[in-house]
């Protein structure tokens, strides 16, 4: 298992700062992205290589989200992983922007996912116009997830008892929700492995929702390092799209279905 951890050694570069990077991730799971307390996951072995590839030295530390959010903006921490963009947080620290607009550069995200909609082979539930059609049950979503609120929001029954997204697929497969909202690529990595539930469920739609979460940096640290922001958020996308990285992701799958 690949662990964030410390490395405590100067930097030859003088573009990087000799002080290692303190790095706040959430005390808490949100299958696939981090497990453990925040230990591994997927976006803990992506930020351990982008780190890794760019010789930086890395602290990290565990807390609440809340708690992660406050030492960020009072600058005890440098960066926080990962916050999806939202004006109010735009407050706290830097996200990547592509103009003078506030908008965020997609192009520079951490993390991205495809959420899709699966259901019972037979079942009639599907997506149109944005819309849920033949959706008269609870529909299943992990823990955690971000996309939870935008559903009920919206009025629809959200069952997000189950932490990870082999639970949930069995619990769909059980009859215990209509229907199940769950990251694409790890759901259909998991019906493609596990022949019980692929005689079962199938994929409604390929894409509900989309979802990006960015680096969020403290401002403090971010005006020391224009340059290197610039650098450690191009680096997540590329090492994101790298071979090295998918063989870690299976990996994770496998270890963590």
């Amino acid at each position: 298992m690949i662990r964030l951890f410390a490395v405590s050694i100067l930097l030859g570069l003088t573009a990087l700062p000799v002080q290692a990077f303190r790095l706040c991730v959430p005390e808490q799971d949100f299958y696939p992205l981090m497990v453990l307390q925040g230990r591994d996951g997927t976006a803990v072995r992506l930020t351990n290589m982008v780190f890794d590839q760019l010789d930086m030295s890395l602290e990290v530390v565990h807390r609440p989200i809340t708690r992660c959010l406050q030492e960020l903006q009072h600058n005890l921490v440098d960066g926080f992983l990962a916050s999806p963009f939202t004006p109010e947080r735009s407050q706290m620290g830097v996200f990547p922007l592509k103009d003078q607009d506030g908008l965020p550069d997609e192009r520079l995200a951490t993390l991205e996912w495809t959420y899709a909609l699966y259901r019972r082979k037979g079942d009639t539930v599907g997506w149109e116009n944005r819309r849920f059609t033949g959706l008269n049950g609870p529909l299943g979503i992990s823990s955690g997830a971000a996309i939870t609120l935008t559903m009920r929001q919206q009025g629809v029954e959200v069952d997000d008892g189950a932490s990870t997204v082999i639970l949930n697929l069995e619990k769909l497969a059980a009859g215990r929700v209509q229907a199940s909202l769950l990251p694409r690529s790890v759901a259909d990595y998991l019906l493609l492995h596990t022949p019980k539930l692929q005689a079962t469920i199938e994929q409604a739609h390929p894409e509900v929702a989309t979802g990006k979460l960015y680096l969020l940096l403290a401002k403090d640290w971010f005006q020391r390092n224009p340059i290197l922001a610039q650098q450690l958020w191009a680096a997540f996308p590329k090492v994101r799209r790298s071979k090295a990285y998918q063989r870690s992701e299976a990996d994770f799958l496998r270890r963590y279905p």
